[in-house]
């Protein structure tokens, strides 16, 4: 049976970081993106940007942020948006901080992103609080089962547009 391809936009990422603390990290990001074939499960933006061993990284808390600060940058033009986006890269850190710690792939965010209410993420960083850091895992409790709202969607769909396939 012939495997199911399509022509997806992908990215690559070119960056370099000065890291001496969280405070004052100095990153640079090009983002550049190039067609392509490319098979649908490996499809995500998540997964062109960091790749497997990023991925992997994320187990530490340290590179889960610096991560999610990476693919969600602030690009932001008013304090409203800043606001959005400050909060998508704090869900998407702990995302990538329950992929790091469980082993999981790109693709397993980007299903955990596309599930609403799914608490698998949830799960692994409540297995592993020892690892999570303080305030980490109340933040993403509430995200994960909060009531849909007008703030919780807007943050959903700034995560899901860095996380999934670009269109």
């Amino acid at each position: 049976m012939a495997e199911a391809r399509t022509k997806a936009k992908r990215y690559k990422i070119v960056y370099s970081a000065k890291v001496s603390s969280l405070r004052d990290d100095t990153l640079r990001l090009l983002i550049m993106d190039w067609e392509g074939d490319t098979d649908v499960a490996t499809a995500t933006r998540i997964g062109a940007l960091l790749g497997p061993e990023k991925i992997r990284e994320c187990a530490d808390p340290v590179k889960a942020d610096l991560y999610a600060r990476a693919v969600i940058s602030d690009g932001s033009q008013s304090a409203e948006s800043a606001f959005f986006e400050e909060n998508a890269r704090f869900v998407l850190r702990a995302y990538l901080l329950a992929a790091g710690l469980s082993g999981s792939s790109a693709e397993t965010v980007a299903e955990w992103v596309a599930a609403l209410y799914d608490e698998t993420a949830l799960r692994v960083l409540q297995e592993h609080a020892e690892q999570v850091p303080a305030g980490w895992l109340g933040a993403f409790e509430e995200y994960v089962k909060g009531a849909p709202t007008d703030t919780h969607e807007t943050i959903r769909y700034i995560v899901r547009t860095a996380v999934m396939a670009a269109e």
